[in-house]
């Protein structure tokens, strides 16, 4: 795996990732839980975007392409959301067979647990062990700083 940028935090390295998903570029963000050990300061080079090999030259180009983007301002974004509101009003309902009945929308609460049950690994719970990781590993240097300093 190579090095595709180097971000100045985990969200914007997640930002990231999902451009390249988005590009169809799967990719690692490494060393994400080690900037929690020192906070939100600025730490250096710790966090990095990593891709295969293989996608290296690709993934480069959408950082780039990422890098080179105007931001929107808000009427952009209100325009956009006024267009997308229009064509949702504009849009037939979906059509049904005269005595049939429509299955009723599964909440989230079961979705999430029907989820969870099929054995999602990673998600949240690596996210919340690497953030207690950190939270120790920070309250030993914190520690170790104030017996010896």
């Amino acid at each position: 795996m190579r090095s595709v940028y180097e971000p100045s935090g985990a969200i914007q390295a997640h930002v990231l990732q999902d451009v390249l998903r988005q590009h169809g570029i799967a990719s690692h963000v490494q060393g994400e839980h080690l900037q929690g050990a020192i906070g939100e300061l600025p730490a250096g080079n710790l966090v990095r975007l990593l891709v295969a090999d293989g996608d290296f030259a690709a993934a480069r180009r959408a950082v780039e392409e990422w890098e080179r983007a105007t931001p929107m301002d808000e009427e952009d974004l209100a325009r956009l959301d006024r267009s997308a509101m229009a064509t949702a009003a504009a849009a037939p309902p979906p059509a049904t067979v005269a005595g049939t009945a429509q299955a009723p929308p599964v909440p989230a609460s079961r979705d999430r647990s029907e989820r969870s049950d099929q054995g999602d690994q990673g998600g949240h719970s690596s996210y919340i062990g690497g953030l207690l990781l950190a939270m120790v590993i920070g309250t030993a240097i914190a520690l170790l700083a104030w017996v010896f300093l």
